[in-house]
């Protein structure tokens, strides 16, 4: 009996101790968390607000070559379909375009062409085959917009004004190209300037101004 009782004693002594161990060691760790706090505390009040760390500088845009269009930033005002089709009429005279081989000012209606319109997001310059979409550009910029419709009609006045010549295929592109550019500088000196910088850069697998 005896022996029972001390053993029982020993286990309630060693359990004490196990829960004083572990109230002793969240005592001790209350008290560094509280410190290490009041210490952030201080370097706070010290040092003041702990800053991010700066951003890299940002490098400055190289300047825009006043001998290309300048499209970074749309026209002061919308145009609509109508004033679009004007536009494109008036730019047609210059390079003695005929306005058949125009695009139709106004929204898709199912039918075969390209056609030039305005969204809520700017301008689109689509082009429709069997009853499907095929092709789409789109700018804030309708003088981008508008580039790109007359360096089609230019590029295909050209391929088709030389289908007669006995040419060797590579002299023909070449002829092709620059009556292009002749017929788009026509319009706008501006145009052509373009047209010379994404042939530079298609040719170093870069892109245009796009």
């Amino acid at each position: 009996m005896r022996g029972t009782w001390a053993l029982g004693a020993a286990d309630f002594g060693i359990g004490t101790i196990l829960l004083i161990a572990l109230v002793a060691t969240v005592g001790a760790l209350a008290i560094h968390w509280l410190r290490g706090g009041n210490s952030r505390q201080a370097v706070a009040r010290h040092e003041g607000p702990i800053r991010r760390k700066a951003a890299p500088p940002v490098v400055p845009a190289s300047p825009h070559d006043p001998s290309l269009p300048d499209w970074s930033k749309p026209e002061p005002v919308m145009f609509d379909e109508a004033h679009l089709a004007q536009m494109m009429r008036d730019y047609a005279a210059r390079a003695d375009f005929p306005e058949r081989v125009l695009p139709k000012a106004d929204l898709p209606d199912g039918g075969d062409g390209n056609f030039v319109f305005r969204d809520k997001f700017g301008y689109v310059y689509a082009t429709w085959e069997g009853g499907r979409q095929t092709d789409e550009q789109t700018s804030a910029v309708a003088d981008q917009l508008l580039y790109w419709v007359f360096r089609d009609r230019a590029w295909m006045h050209s391929y088709i004004e030389t289908m007669g010549a006995d040419l060797p295929e590579p002299d023909r592109m070449r002829k092709v190209e620059g009556e292009q550019e002749r017929l788009l500088g026509m319009i706008d000196p501006k145009w052509a300037a373009q047209l010379r910088h994404d042939r530079k850069f298609a040719d170093r697998g870069g892109a245009g101004q796009d």
